[in-house]
């Protein structure tokens, strides 16, 4: 062992005139011997060694399995980028990436053109308003892998939303299914489909899946197993929301049995295959289901009827209660109307004995001024006539 603590088989990171690489330790001591990934670009002499944990795994699958990776060059091109940019961190250039795969899984002459078509990709991905795989950074040229390399698209077309998925499902012509296979999240969604429009979703998802069966060229296991969760989801969602009418379930098996040939894990071949027995084994007799379906709704219908009965019952005993309560309601206002006639009939008579004896007050007493008045004249005439002779009486 090094002092610098790396070990035989350890798996480094170094850098060398600006370059960033991996290598391999073949023997620990204090300048290691490094066998470098890019034989081609080995450095003199290594600078900065950095033991690699993390992505320690990820370096091992790069570097005992190039033959299995470069089958992803062809079939999951982009989760093969995100690959190489998950081994430095989950960032890295073109020059970087390039450093991981080629000779060694792409091979030299193939590399320009299969990365031009990648770089489309990859631009599409890192330019759509919320993106969800890949970040291009302004400048620098710098990708960033956004998510897990499980949850990259494997195909390297234009990135399909969940939405697209339910828009193809909705249509009303049998457009192609993108050329990729059917998402988790989009199997999912089938558990729950619309009860309205579950019979068109569930002839959509078998025929795609017809199509990758009758395709020439023969179903990868990844494909086969796709869409053997997207048309379970839907049969299953199906068979829940009809119970009586198994005639698309025998559809569904043959589909479902057809694709599970093509998975290669036995696990899921035998769930697969234990699926399609239980689904088709407990399908009962046509004859038999017709009747008890048919006993059934004539049940419902005579059960709506009672209700409906019932109902109808319950809303004429409410119209005559209203009815009752209206004309009580008229009859109390007619009362009141009445009463308040009554009551403005004597107010008025009141108001105008009122007004008669008011004026003859008043007449009573202008007839007791004028009086008054006279009087008071009489007495001032006499006042005046005593002054008169008081003066003479005074002056003789």
């Amino acid at each position: 062992m090094s002092e610098s603590g790396i070990q035989a088989g350890d798996f480094v990171r170094y850098t060398h005139l600006g370059a960033l690489g991996i290598g391999k330790v073949k023997e620990a001591r204090d300048n290691p011997l490094i066998e470098f990934w890019n034989r081609d670009a080995q450095p003199k002499k290594s600078s900065d060694l950095t033991i690699l944990t993390d992505d320690a795994g990820s370096v091992a699958l790069l570097w005992d399995s190039p033959e299995e990776l470069a089958s992803w060059a062809k079939e999951k091109p982009l989760k093969l980028v995100a690959f190489a940019l998950s081994i430095d961190g989950g960032k890295g250039n073109p020059n970087s990436i390039k450093e991981k795969l080629a000779d060694r899984v792409i091979s030299g002459r193939d590399w320009k053109n299969w990365w031009s078509q990648r770089a489309k990709s990859l631009n599409a991905f890192s330019t759509m308003p919320d993106p969800k795989h890949f970040a291009k950074s302004v400048k620098g040229n710098v990708y960033t892998l956004l998510c897990s390399v499980a949850d990259v698209p494997d195909d390297a077309g234009a990135p399909v939303s969940l939405d697209d998925w339910k828009k193809w499902l909705s249509s009303e012509i049998r457009l192609p299914t993108f050329g990729k296979n059917p998402p988790k999240v989009f199997c999912d969604s089938l558990a729950e489909w619309p009860k309205d429009t579950i019979d068109r979703a569930l002839n959509r998802v078998l025929w795609g899946a017809g199509l990758l069966l009758e395709s020439p060229k023969r179903p990868s296991a990844t494909a086969a197993l796709s869409w053997m969760d997207a048309v379970g989801s839907a049969a299953l969602r199906w068979s829940a929301l009809n119970p009586d009418s198994p005639d698309l379930m025998e559809r569904s098996g043959q589909a479902m049995s057809k694709l599970s040939k093509h998975i290669q894990v036995k696990e899921k071949r035998k769930e697969a295959t234990l699926f399609l027995a239980g689904m088709l084994s407990e399908t009962p007799d046509r004859q038999r289901q017709q009747a008890d379906y048919e006993k059934r709704l004539e049940q419902q219908r005579q059960e709506q009827k009672s209700q409906m009965a019932e109902y109808e019952k319950r809303l004429e005993q409410q119209r005559q209660e209203q009815e009752n309560q209206r004309a009580e309601y008229e009859a109390q206002l007619e009362q009141l109307l009445q009463e308040q006639e009554s009551l403005r009939e004597k107010h008025a008579v009141k108001v105008n004995e009122i007004q008669q004896s008011h004026a003859r007050e008043k007449e009573r007493f202008l007839i007791r001024a004028r009086d008054l008045g006279a009087e008071i004249d009489a007495l001032q005439g006499k006042l005046r006539q005593a002054q008169q002779r008081a003066s003479l009486t005074t002056g003789s």
